[in-house]
């Protein structure tokens, strides 16, 4: 809170620091009532405004680069996995938004506890993946069960893989 006080002695015209949305309430109404104008390194765009500017991308513009570049690549299918808070959330308004307007289709999205010890299970559902290694069972055992050349090759090489579908994952960290 010291900080707090001296800002209104020593009045200075522009204050930059690093905040934290949930801990910016308290600093905002002190530099307005010195009328210090604020530079917040932030993503959060609920901080901006009245004499407050954010120095960063806020979720929307993060969101539209990754979609964009994505979908110049040929992505049409988008899927995101975000933490349950207000930026997954926004992350999750942002990427729907984008992909709609992109005229992709988010065929996914989902909220995670970040409190969470391991996260295997919620990735191996959210990718489908159970369904998808039964299935690759299901076809190895069909192959083995065949003893020409062909299905021979065809199981060595499936061998190899943990599931029967090819899944393109492109991931984007935007903390």
């Amino acid at each position: 809170m010291l900080p707090l006080l001296r800002l209104s002695e020593t009045r200075p015209s522009l204050f930059w620091a690093r905040f934290w949305r949930h801990r910016f309430g308290r600093f905002a109404p002190v530099a307005k009532a010195a009328g210090v104008q604020v530079v917040a390194f932030s993503n959060s765009h609920e901080v901006a405004g009245d004499g407050v500017f954010i120095l960063g991308f806020v979720p929307r513009q993060q969101v539209q680069s990754v979609v964009g570049y994505a979908a110049a690549e040929g992505a049409t299918r988008f899927a995101v996995l975000a933490p349950d808070d207000d930026y997954g959330r926004a992350v999750v308004d942002a990427t729907r938004n984008a992909v709609l307007a992109g005229g992709g289709s988010l065929v996914r999205a989902r909220l995670y506890d970040t409190a969470a010890a391991d996260y295997t299970n919620l990735v191996k559902d959210f990718s489908g993946y159970e369904p998808r290694h039964r299935a690759l069972l299901a076809q190895r055992k069909a192959l083995a069960d065949k003893s020409d050349e062909i299905s021979r090759q065809a199981l060595r090489r499936l061998e190899r893989v943990d599931s029967n579908r090819r899944t393109t994952v492109r991931c984007a960290d935007f903390a």
